[in-house]
């Protein structure tokens, strides 16, 4: 998803090795291309119909090239290649330019198609991805978002970022919104030359950690951070003028009339019969709050209950 932000590509494929062959590990597609690509009544992608391949770790594509090389390639028009091994799905669904990039261990695919959904390329627009500075943050801080900045014109910008399913999904029902701690950031230039922590990182070539960023009356995003519970922010230097930023928020618990709302409409929503909210205490998880739709009462009367399983948890 970041090196789609970041190159403008409409989607990403990621090449692992599996004995003999390159295989897909992992891909992604754009929102704004699966929309193109049901217009044009496709329900599949080229990244999704290339999991079906599997290319020779010997051959000569630019796949199985770059994985032995370990240097990046680049193909302008892919259609027309024939050392591609999916030249005719590359024609079949539009797919213009492609760059590979070796990336922890496998090869990194990222691609433009015919639209205005996606970039135009004239070389390869990235050549790396910030893999460790990735891998310590979720791997080992357990950050739910990351953001790439990049300067530019003396001013930092957010090129891509990932914020965790289990974090949007929290967030919405939190909020009622799809707006998280990234998306309100990318309204933000932060100066170069500035000593918050996305430049101090670059200047200093050292990771910078900012616990409660909500509380500190130096930081550009306070407001956000504490409207969004940030509880510690990391900024790694990737390159020069890139910065990786990752954060752990803290999610405040439901009660009162929020936690009952929050319950009801999970079950108007969902059409479930009941819902419960479980809270950490200690080392524990316990239930916070229940709820319990009027129809579900009913069928339980009707049966001679007078608790629920709800209840009983």
């Amino acid at each position: 998803k970041m090196a789609c932000d970041w190159s403008g590509a409409c989607y990403a494929i990621y090449w692992t090795r599996a004995l003999d062959d390159m295989v897909v590990s992992a891909d992604y597609v754009t929102v704004a291309r699966r929309v193109e690509l049901l217009t044009q009544g496709k329900t599949s992608s080229f990244a999704e119909a290339s999991e079906s391949f599997r290319l020779p770790v010997s051959g000569t594509g630019p796949v199985s090239s770059v994985y032995k090389t370990g240097e990046a390639a680049f193909i302008a028009e892919a259609a027309t290649r024939s050392d591609l091994e999916r030249k005719d799905i590359a024609k079949e669904y539009g797919i213009i330019s492609m760059g590979f990039i070796p990336c922890g261990g496998g090869v990194l695919e990222i691609g433009t198609s015919q639209g205005s959904e996606t970039a135009s390329w004239t070389s390869l627009p990235i050549r790396s991805m910030p893999v460790q500075a990735l891998q310590t943050a979720f791997a080992s801080l357990g950050a739910k978002y990351v953001m790439l900045w990049e300067a530019q014109d003396g001013y930092f910008s957010v090129a891509a970022d990932f914020v965790a399913a289990s974090e949007v999904k929290t967030r919405r029902t939190l909020r009622g919104d799809d707006k998280t701690f990234c998306s309100e950031s990318r309204q933000f230039k932060l100066p170069a030359e500035g000593h918050g922590p996305v430049a101090s990182a670059s200047s200093t070539g050292k990771e910078v950690i900012t616990p409660n960023p909500g509380q500190d009356h130096k930081l550009v995003r306070r407001s956000l951070a504490q409207e969004f519970n940030i509880k510690d922010m990391h900024c790694f230097p990737v390159t020069e003028g890139l910065v990786l930023e990752c954060g752990v928020p803290t999610n405040p618990i439901l009660t009162g009339n929020a936690l009952a709302a929050a319950l009801q409409m999970q079950c108007d929503i969902s059409g479930a019969g009941y819902a419960i909210y479980w809270t950490e205490a200690g080392d524990e998880l316990v239930v916070g709050g229940s709820y319990i739709t009027p129809a579900r009462k009913a069928a339980l009367e009707a049966q001679g209950k007078e608790g629920s399983f709800a209840e009983a948890g």
